[in-house]
């Protein structure tokens, strides 16, 4: 029987995948943590907010009509910040959205083996990430209010818990650009070790089109972390739409029983 992963687990692989001797997964308990941000996906459910829905006094907004179903509007979003992340490691001209140093015209190679740039570049990620999917998180939430009286109340209970469960969110995570940080300086002090021309490289200060290709080919120190990069950037928007498909799992538990 093939395995399936549980939410989540891409992203501690893609970090286990990383470690290095300096980042040890299992010491920071980062795991265990993440799981527990995990597990409150289950908790999202209408089943388990049983007792407290019947405490809530909601009744469903039949006056504003949304032509959008929630699962139309999650799947555009997370299209939306899918193709963001892709986008944001090929080159363009498009000024205004977020881009990988190593594309940014003028750049020394000292600067592009300095980690400030990328973690500049997934902060801006991050940052992104929460602001779209807090604003996908309420918009679910209104199109659940229309539902049903049942609906409308875990909409309400959704809002209560929302700051909290962000807060736990924007905590575990920050742990990753730290983490990337180590690993970027792994791959480089690995990569130095390895060349004798390379401190050479490092200290021309000005752009080099010839050596940032040699640093980006295939299996190259550079092109390892963004490849990296990337993945954990991906695992980390699953990992933060799971709040938003718990209640999804919620409306399809109550279309399932009408």
């Amino acid at each position: 029987m093939k395995n399936i992963d549980m939410p989540g687990t891409r992203l501690i692989r893609c970090l286990s995948q990383m470690s290095v001797s300096e980042v040890s997964f299992t010491q920071t308990q980062f795991s265990e943590r993440l799981g527990r941000l995990i597990d409150i996906r289950e908790s999202m459910k209408l089943s388990t907010f049983h007792d407290s829905l019947q405490k809530v006094m909601v009744e469903p907004n039949e006056n504003n009509i949304i032509n959008t179903s929630p699962k139309e509007e999650v799947l555009r979003i997370r299209l939306l910040l899918v193709k963001s992340i892709v986008e944001s490691f090929i080159a363009s001209d498009n000024k205004s959205r977020t881009e990988l140093p190593t594309l940014k015209a003028g750049l020394s190679l000292e600067q592009l083996a300095t980690f400030d740039l990328y973690q500049r570049f997934y902060l801006s990620h991050q940052r992104d990430f929460e602001y779209k999917i807090q604003r996908l998180q309420f918009r679910v939430r209104d199109l659940m209010s229309l539902m049903s009286t049942d609906m409308a109340k875990l909409s309400a209970i959704d809002e209560v818990i929302r700051d909290t469960l962000q807060a736990h969110t924007r905590k575990h995570l920050s742990v990753i650009p730290k983490l990337l940080a180590k690993r970027f300086d792994f791959l480089l002090q690995e990569y130095l070790a390895q060349d004798s021309d390379a401190n050479e490289e490092i200290k021309q200060n000005q752009p080099n089109d010839e050596i940032l290709q040699k640093w980006t080919q295939a299996n190259t120190w550079l092109n390892q972390f963004l490849k990296e990069m990337q993945e954990l950037l991906l695992a980390e928007l699953e990992l933060r739409l799971l709040p938003v498909l718990g209640l999804l799992e919620a409306i399809d538990e109550q279309v399932e029983k009408k």
